[in-house]
């Protein structure tokens, strides 16, 4: 797993500043933590949809509803059920049939294909979606307090479908003491970070981009303050 606190000094250390100088300090640091967090949960997103294969990386947010553990997503009478609240991204999913075969019961397992939501309705309308082709898309389902929550919807309709998604990361906490103005890493009060070793160099790339714009955007409302004073 990556740690928290060689992520700090490692960034402050590409930045050229020293690791509790102004560029970056603990408050900042979670800040960018959060975001740089999604943001690398998008990219390996962006290389599953080209590949179909799930990485290394990705893999410890890969959650499988259909085991003993997990049951089914149960689907209401329209084929809809909300995902639950840490769902992040659609992997794959299956539905269940059962063929006679020779006196007995024989479950088959038909992949859903991903679609949207026009080529959902398209297909539906034009019995292109049958038992051994089913297809799933993403809907929203109103509550009783007027919000939508996140759903898929799968036709054609069953009782239940398994599915594999991406759940959303934990966002990391980066927990410090200060002693004579030095930031010590606390890992009793951090919220550590979910990717594996492997993600490490991808994702200071991303803290450091992020603290680059930070930096250009600070610089460039200097000059303009300057800029505008000289001319006042």
């Amino acid at each position: 797993m990556i740690t928290l606190d060689n992520i700090f000094y490692r960034v402050a250390d590409l930045l050229g500043k020293d690791q509790y100088g102004k560029y970056v300090t603990p408050r900042n640091f979670n800040q960018n933590l959060i975001w740089c967090n999604l943001q690398l949960m998008d990219k390996y997103i962006k290389e599953f949809e080209a590949t179909r294969e799930v990485s290394t990386n990705l893999r410890p947010f890969l959650k499988t509803l259909g085991t003993p553990e997990d049951p089914k997503l149960a689907l209401d009478s329209w084929g809809r059920a909300l995902m639950p609240d840490d769902y992040y991204y659609y992997s794959s999913g299956y539905t269940s049939a059962f063929l006679n075969v020779c006196g007995g019961y024989t479950e088959t397992q038909n992949m859903l294909e991903w679609v949207d939501n026009e080529t959902f309705r398209f297909r539906i309308d034009r019995d292109m979606a049958t038992v051994d082709y089913p297809i799933i898309t993403y809907t929203t389902i109103k509550q009783s307090g007027g919000n939508y929550l996140a759903a898929v919807q799968v036709f054609p309709i069953k009782k239940s479908v398994a599915v594999t998604y991406l759940r959303r990361p934990t966002d990391p906490v980066f927990g410090y003491t200060t002693t004579a103005g030095t930031v010590i890493y606390d890992p009793t009060t951090s919220v550590p970070l979910e990717w594996p070793e492997s993600a490490q160099d991808d994702f200071v790339e991303l803290m450091v981009q992020c603290y680059a714009r930070s930096i250009q955007d600070q610089f460039s409302y200097q000059v303009s303050n300057a800029q505008e004073a000289k001319q006042g």
